[in-house]
């Protein structure tokens, strides 16, 4: 338990010990003098902050911040945050397929290889897979229904994810694509039922009426001429209302299509769910400025400009795992066709046969 085998969970143990919590909410969101930050230690940190703050946290509040027991509580929360991404597993699936798919996917997942591997060890995958399980949930509610809430759990979420691992914030065009659905969903969404009231009179003109709760429309065509009269008594019954028609010969109820679609104006539904989207973005970005505190300026919570130090740190770790940088644990990539090396440890290591087929 203390050999640290894994090196991303030696180096986040490192840098976890050496910080310390703030004493007030401003000093945590002060960048430059914050005993949280990890590059006031001088380490160097690509890895996203919360699961390390969610950690360092519970240890002290659970006296277990001890550098001998903290990582200890790091692959406790890594094993607790697998469980509930096979949660989301089946919640997803039974969405999608229902309950026996769920149930199945749920199990997949929990056999997976790379999963129970990262379930062990204090590093940051456990809590990203299931803050973009999450996002990926709540995608399905916002194409299926789109409610505020949908994209405010939605943007939640995602900026969880992103404040957990940097490059999951291309999972933002998942978002959008979701969007796009919302859009195309509410264009194809059936009018709200209502009951066609038709009367054909002595002369042949036709009449006809839509009655919805106390309100009566009522609308006549005579030969180029069309006649509309809009009634509503509050209070009213619908057959008192229909008395208030012209007599006719014959007056039948008839229940309104369910195949008749709506075609609500493609601008205004685009422009509704845009103004909901952008709302989601804005909680994103706040939940990743209060969880990632130090990948701005501040010194307050909004000074938002981002930080140099950061900034120089993602950009040297780019570069690494591009190979312009001469590394050791690099050196396993070298003199390997790109992508499908690691298409093949995908395959037969982290997901295994037949799953990875």
């Amino acid at each position: 338990s203390d050999t640290h085998l894994h090196p991303d969970e030696r180096h986040v143990w490192i840098v976890t010990i050496s910080l310390s919590l703030p004493k007030s909410i401003g000093e945590y969101f002060n960048t430059a003098v914050s005993p949280l930050n990890p590059y006031n230690t001088g380490s160097s940190f690509i890895y996203g902050t919360l699961p390390m703050f969610l950690t360092k946290w519970l240890g002290e509040v659970l006296n277990q911040g001890h550098p001998d027991r903290i990582h200890l509580l790091g692959r406790v929360l890594a094993a607790v945050f697998d469980l509930f991404s096979v949660v989301l597993m089946f919640l997803i699936g039974r969405k999608l397929y229902g309950e026996r798919v769920g149930l199945i996917s749920a199990f997949l997942t929990a056999c997976l290889v790379i999963h129970i591997q990262q379930a062990h060890f204090y590093t940051a995958d456990s809590f990203v897979a299931t803050f973009v399980l999450m996002t990926f949930y709540r995608c399905l509610f916002v194409a299926e229904r789109g409610r505020w809430s949908d994209f405010v759990w939605m943007g939640l979420s995602f900026g969880l994810a992103v404040a957990s691992k940097i490059n999951v914030i291309l999972f933002g065009a998942i978002m959008a694509l979701a969007c796009v659905l919302r859009i195309y969903h509410a264009l194809r969404e059936p009018a709200p039922a209502e009951s066609l009231i038709s009367a054909v009179t002595p002369g042949g003109q036709s009449d006809s009426a839509n009655v919805q709760g106390s309100s009566l429309s009522w609308s006549r065509q005579i030969g180029e001429l069309g006649l509309h009269l809009s009634v509503e008594r509050p209070g009213a019954t619908v057959s008192e209302q229909v008395q208030t028609l012209p007599q006719a010969a014959a007056v039948a109820v008839l229940p309104r299509k369910q195949t008749e679609h709506q075609e609500p104006d493609w601008l205004r539904v685009g422009y509704e769910v845009a103004i909901r989207f952008a709302v989601s973005l804005i909680v994103a970005f706040f939940a990743f400025r209060i969880v990632q505190p130090y990948s701005f300026q501040g010194p307050g919570f909004f000074g938002l400009r981002l930080s140099e130090a950061w900034l120089s740190d993602v950009r040297y770790w780019a570069k690494a795992a591009a190979g312009q940088v001469d590394l050791p644990f690099n050196d396993q990539w070298a003199s390997r066709a790109p992508g499908l090396f690691s298409l093949q440890n995908m395959v037969l290591w982290a997901v295994g046969i037949p799953l990875g087929v």
